[in-house]
């Protein structure tokens, strides 16, 4: 658990990786035959990886450690006269305590297999019901383990096209583990895919710093080498710089200093959708994204952190209000289209009409001339003159009037 330099202040990284490679049952075995004095050990380690969000070395601590119990009491059960066996080995309530949470864990874990078949398989929104099974379903979820949860429905979002949802859990995870380099970087591109170039380039600062900082962190880049190696994973972390750097120099390039956010994509939405989808959309989503329960997932884990509880609260409160100006932002955006579009027909419909009434005034005149042909020269004339001056006064102030209106 070496503590590193990142955003100006340490960020312990040790409950980010397992680093019990060891997990030979015969080992173990090996060593809780030492005797029934040993065998606290194996329960107290287990605790602290449920605790810190280590589930499979959790599991495997206390299933060794409970089996080391059994023993422990069968070994001490053969010694024991048999009116003193059914008062002395009654297992207790730390062995109460033991399957309780080595149940509990189980649990969790089997839930989350689901839910990685399922995003594996394809099947992201089925994926993303299953952890919200387990982020919603008990209180008390180790903040390591309730983290990589949210990491993952983040990319079960993303895949199926809900990227607000996905930026949301993003923001979960970085609050309850700001060292979470996937986070960050699955945060930058949904910012990009949504037009947020300044935001992304935030998020591709932060993470070339923490790349950064685990370089500068020898005893540390050998820890996670083995759990990389052990894991055929590459650990390049020179390499990582320098593509983040190239890839922050194509955003720049790109955006010009401006965003170009996307309001479609934001909510959700295809171009051309009527206004009640417009306003269903964002009442689904301010519902969803309220700043004032953004941090309430805080109070549903078991925070382990060093930091202030409070501070975190109030940044997790600040990015969901971030988020919250984002679904605004795009709402008012698709809704000043939407009216401009119907005014501009109406526009269009209304200046069809005057030229159907300039017609028929026409139309009227020029009968009036043909009937005054016949015979009745000196006033018809008069009179369809005086019509035609009339008709011609009124389609120029109306015209006067939409240049106007298109002006305005």
């Amino acid at each position: 658990g070496h503590p590193v330099q990142f955003k100006g202040k340490k960020v312990s990284l040790f409950h980010c990786f397992s680093f019990f490679p060891f997990k030979n049952p015969k080992l173990w075995i090996s060593f809780t035959r030492k005797g029934e004095k040993e065998q606290w050990r194996y329960i107290v380690l287990g605790q602290a990886c449920c605790h810190l969000g280590m589930m499979e070395d959790a599991m495997v601590l206390l299933s060794n450690g409970k089996r080391a119990a059994s023993a422990a009491i069968r070994k001490q059960s053969n010694s024991m006269r048999e009116d003193s066996f059914i008062a002395e080995t009654g297992g207790g309530g730390d062995s109460n305590l033991v399957s309780y949470l080595l149940g509990n864990i189980k649990f969790l874990l089997r839930r989350r297999t689901t839910a990685l078949a399922a995003l594996e398989a394809g099947l992201y929104n089925e994926a993303a019901r299953h952890f919200s099974k387990i982020i919603d379903g008990r209180r008390g979820t180790p903040q390591g383990f309730i983290a990589e949860c949210y990491m993952h429905r983040a990319e079960a979002y993303h895949a199926a096209n809900r990227l607000i949802d996905a930026i949301a859990d993003c923001n979960r995870t970085l609050a309850l583990n700001p060292a979470c380099a996937e986070a960050l970087s699955t945060r930058a591109t949904l910012y990009e895919t949504i037009g947020c170039f300044a935001d992304c380039l935030h998020d591709l600062e932060q993470l070339k710093l923490l790349y950064e900082a685990l370089l500068q962190n020898h005893s540390l880049q050998r820890e996670i080498s083995k759990v990389h190696s052990s894991n055929g994973m590459d650990n390049d972390f020179q390499g990582c710089i320098d593509f983040i750097s190239s890839k922050a120099i194509g955003i720049r390039d790109r955006c010009n200093g401006h965003d170009t956010v996307d309001h479609y994509r934001v909510l959700g939405l295809s171009r051309g959708c009527s206004r009640t989808e417009v306003e269903r959309a964002y009442l689904l989503f301010s519902l969803k994204h309220r700043p004032d329960k953004a941090a309430h997932f805080i109070d549903r884990c078991e925070f382990v952190d060093e930091r202030d509880v409070d501070a975190v609260k109030a940044e997790a409160r600040s990015a969901g209000l971030k988020l919250f100006r984002l679904i605004q932002r795009a709402y008012i955006g698709i809704i000043t289209a939407i009216t401009e579009e119907e005014m501009g027909r109406d526009l269009s419909l209304r200046q069809s009409d005057l030229v159907m009434d300039r017609a028929a005034s026409l139309g009227l005149f020029w009968q009036d001339s043909t009937r005054s042909s016949d015979g009745f020269l000196s006033d018809a004339d008069g009179d369809s003159q005086s019509l035609l001056d009339q008709e011609e006064l009124r389609f120029s102030e109306e015209q006067m009037w939409l240049d106007e209106y298109d002006d305005g």
